[in-house]
């Protein structure tokens, strides 16, 4: 019975997908149906490849809107969001895991995931591209471990972690990287002890001075873009 009713619930899905496609059903309402039906039995929405080398990583979207990505190395860059292949559950993700033995999180990864309030990240990731995590505007939780020492630009801004950060510290900086300092204004001094600026890390900023210490070693790119007063 349970396998004829899954039966049943693809082929609706199937129907369904295809009036959406032609315009007739709006993309968000074809999203919670696949949701509903899913629920009933607690099942995998979708799954696929996210992997640099294809097959070397997984993602799994489960009913509970939680998205696993599993397997061993470094995730696939996008250069658009709307490229990654949850992108069409993205208003949906509540949660996202990423297990151990991932090594990176790609360019635009979880760009514009509304609904995300949370990530689990393993100590096995090194870096974390450019926008990935950019307007995950209801994300207000994550731990960064120590194995991170690559942040792009962009990752986290528009996101209530940020902001809450830029509360304690108008410098916020991760793993001695520092990533935002977008509410610095006059004369800055970056702490001894930060290794690199992030990219765009002061962006339109209206500095007038900074001293960088002798730690920094890398500057990312359009990181004073912009500070107009900056002499």
């Amino acid at each position: 019975m349970k396998f004829f009713k899954k039966f049943a619930a693809v082929l609706i899905a199937m129907a369904v997908f295809t009036v959406g496609n032609i315009g007739i059903l709006p993309r968000d309402a074809v999203e919670d149906f696949m949701l509903s039906v899913s629920a009933a039995d607690s099942d995998i929405v979708a799954s696929g490849e996210c992997g640099a080398d294809g097959d070397n990583l997984t993602w799994t979207l489960y009913s509970e809107r939680t998205l696993t990505i599993s397997g061993k190395g470094e995730m696939s860059n996008w250069w658009d969001a709307s490229f990654a292949p949850w992108s069409y559950y993205e208003k949906s993700i509540l949660n996202i895991i990423v297990e151990k033995g991932v090594t990176t999180i790609g360019d635009k990864a979880f760009d514009d995931c509304y609904s995300l309030t949370s990530i689990t990240i393993p100590d096995s990731v090194t870096s974390i591209g450019d926008y990935a995590f950019y307007n995950c505007n209801s994300l207000t939780s994550i731990t960064i471990p120590d194995s991170v020492t690559s942040i792009g630009k962009y990752t986290f801004y528009l996101t209530p972690w940020l902001y809450e950060k830029r509360e304690e510290n108008p410098l916020v900086i991760v793993n001695g990287i520092l990533i935002d300092g977008i509410n610095c204004e006059g004369d800055v001094l970056i702490p001894e002890g930060v290794t690199s600026i992030g990219g765009s890390a002061f962006y339109g900023c209206n500095l007038t001075s900074i001293v960088i210490p002798d730690s920094v070693t890398s500057i990312g790119d359009y990181s004073f873009c912009d500070c107009k007063n900056l002499t």
